[in-house]
């Protein structure tokens, strides 16, 4: 944004440069039209200038005519005089056409510009003009000098003059008594009245020539003004030249930047193009996203009501673990009781039982001293009581190796008190077994040999102290 700010600010500048360069360029034609004009005014001026002069020294030809005239009417003769008129008239018609030709090269428009021309191409010789100007003067003041030299005669001659208009005036009469006139007479009164004529002109073209040298001194002056103007717009034109090359080349270097800012903003909206297909990109991952983030969310409240049924129910489960291990305890607590019930019955019958196994060995025995030798028989008994001491020894160990029912806590505790008591109940079993075997042999030999009836004499002894 500074820099579109920048560059229109420059912009702006460079316009106003512009305009100020149109209207320097305006201000520097305007002068020159201005020159070519006072250029112009300064031919017409001298020209003007010239035909006043022409008109003068017509004027100063007259005055000399004049004062020839009224010399010549008193001291010389009347053929003198005419041919001096003559003479002078002849030079006064000459000067007259040159004067008309003049007027008619001056009245011609392309003439006048052709003057114009000149006069602007030989404007810079001017100066060189002024000594000739100053020539002309001098001798224009000759001239003056010798018309008051002449006024001085003709007034000096003003009687004679007189007589002479009076001896002319009373010729014509005579002349027109007689019906002849005089031509010399007619051409002298035209004469007098043309120079009269020439006078009011003279008087009027000096005039006009002091207007016509107030009029050149002010063009001369504006002349001066709009040179100063024209070196000054030149140098204006200059300053501006140099500032609008200035400004050609910050334009270029701007331009330059221009194309620069270009390129790097087509790079950033090439780069945010891709930023915009990565957005929608993203857009829709992230719209899957949350239709994911929305699935699982329904999940989760699934599964959140899920192991809300899973805590009730494992709440319930526990609780029913909790009465079963109650039931469990109170069931160990009874199947204890009757353990200890049932052992205690199993104790006094197994008593019992050792008490008929220690009758029928006491018998055994003597009916074993009896029938053999007394170191037979002592060997017999000492088997036979290394015999049920080993049972005994066996029956206490597996009371000792017997689990305490009262630290058992569950249905693994019960399961392994049932096992324990299984085995122990397989030992008592194969005990009795063994017992009976031994029995069931002893007997057998007694009735082989015969003498089951009478029992040893030891053993009849051992039962005796007991």
């Amino acid at each position: 944004m500074s820099l579109k700010r920048e560059l229109l600010s420059r912009a702006e500048e460079i316009e106003i440069r512009i305009l100020e360069r149109d209207l320097s360029t305006q201000a520097a034609e305007t002068a020159s039209k201005l020159q070519l004009e006072s250029i112009k005014k300064l031919a017409k001026l001298e020209a003007e200038c010239r035909k006043l002069k022409a008109m003068a020294r017509k004027a100063s030809a007259a005055n000399d005519y004049k004062s020839l005239t009224a010399s010549s009417i008193g001291d010389e003769s009347i053929t003198d005089r005419q041919s001096d008129i003559g003479e002078r008239l002849l030079a006064v018609e000459s000067h007259s056409c040159k004067m008309s030709g003049l007027e008619m090269n001056e009245c011609d428009p392309s003439c006048s510009d052709s003057r114009a021309r000149a006069h602007a191409t030989e404007f810079d010789q001017y100066k060189n003009w002024k000594p000739i100007g100053r020539n002309r003067t001098v001798h224009s003041v000759e001239i003056n000098l010798m018309d008051d030299f002449l006024e001085m005669e003709r007034l000096a001659a003003f009687p004679y003059a007189l007589s002479g208009s009076s001896y002319l005036e009373a010729e014509p009469v005579s002349d027109k008594g007689n019906g002849s006139g005089n031509p010399w007479k007619e051409e002298l009164e035209s004469m007098i009245n043309r120079t009269a004529e020439l006078e009011e002109k003279l008087d009027k073209m000096e005039e006009e020539k002091n207007k016509s040298e107030m009029a050149l001194t002010k063009c001369q002056r504006q002349l001066e003004t709009l040179r100063s103007h024209l070196h000054e717009a030149d140098t204006k034109i200059g300053e501006l030249q140099a500032k609008l090359a200035l400004a050609n080349e910050s334009r270029q270097a701007r331009e330059e930047e221009m194309k620069d800012i270009e390129a790097k903003s087509e790079e950033t909206k090439s780069q945010l193009r891709i930023a915009e297909a990565e957005i929608k990109t993203l857009l829709s991952k992230v719209v899957s996203l949350d239709s994911e983030v929305e699935k699982e969310r329904a999940l989760s409240t699934e599964n959140a009501v899920k192991s809300q049924q899973l805590e009730d129910e494992l709440s319930k489960l526990k609780c029913e673990a909790e009465l079963q291990h109650e039931n469990e305890r109170r069931r160990v607590a009874s199947f204890n009781e009757e353990l200890k019930i049932t052992q205690g019955k199993e104790l006094a019958v197994a008593a019992s039982k050792l008490a008929d196994c220690q009758k029928t060995i006491s018998s055994l025995g003597l009916q074993l001293k009896s029938l053999a030798t007394f170191e037979d028989l002592m060997f017999d008994s000492e088997k036979s009581s290394d015999a049920i001491s080993e049972g005994l020894k066996a029956h206490a160990d597996d009371e000792q190796q017997r689990p305490d029912p009262r630290n058992l806590s569950s249905g693994r505790d019960s399961e392994a008190f049932q096992v324990s008591r299984g085995a122990l109940r397989t030992k008592k079993g194969s005990n009795r077994e063994s017992s009976l075997s031994l029995n069931s042999s002893f007997v057998s030999e007694k009735n082989r040999n015969g003498f089951g009836k009478f029992p040893p004499r030891g053993l009849s002894r051992v039962r005796n102290e007991n």
